[in-house]
């Protein structure tokens, strides 16, 4: 029995990294599972991997006992440009929609407008100067 369950749970460990990641032709990954806690990770709201934000990721790597700031690692310089430039495209999306939304309420008044004009110059019926409507009297000869 104990075989068999073995056998199975080596049958599905193969079939879930067959699905998840690169496997070589013995069926076996050399690979890192990056998921691997993922789940809890995002239900205890830290990044899905670990790495992409955090203290261990944010903060430099060190400090100086009289309070100097320490300097910047490259890979914290690279997710500030990046956090910056995603903040700017951010802010050219958000532009955008707000003109689309101006331009769709502009339209709506022109449509608007057009429309009472156009209603108010159509026709109108003869009026005497008491405002009472005048009927033309067909001529009968």
């Amino acid at each position: 029995m104990a075989a068999v369950m073995s056998a199975k749970r080596g049958l599905l460990l193969c079939e879930v990294l067959q699905r998840h990641h690169r496997i070589f032709r013995q069926g076996f990954s050399v690979t890192a599972v990056p998921w691997v806690g993922q789940k809890w990770r995002v239900s205890q709201g830290m990044s899905g991997d670990g790495n992409r934000y955090g203290p261990l990721t944010d903060l430099p790597d060190f400090s100086y006992l009289d309070g100097r700031p320490a300097p910047l690692a490259k890979g914290q310089i690279r997710r500030e440009k990046e956090k910056l430039e995603t903040a700017a495209h951010v802010m050219k999306l958000i532009e955008e929609v707000d003109f689309a939304k101006a331009r769709h309420e502009k339209k709506l008044k022109d449509k608007e407008r057009d429309k009472t004009k156009m209603i108010e110059s159509r026709l109108k019926a003869k009026v005497d100067e008491f405002g009472k409507a005048v009927t033309s009297k067909p001529d009968h000869k």
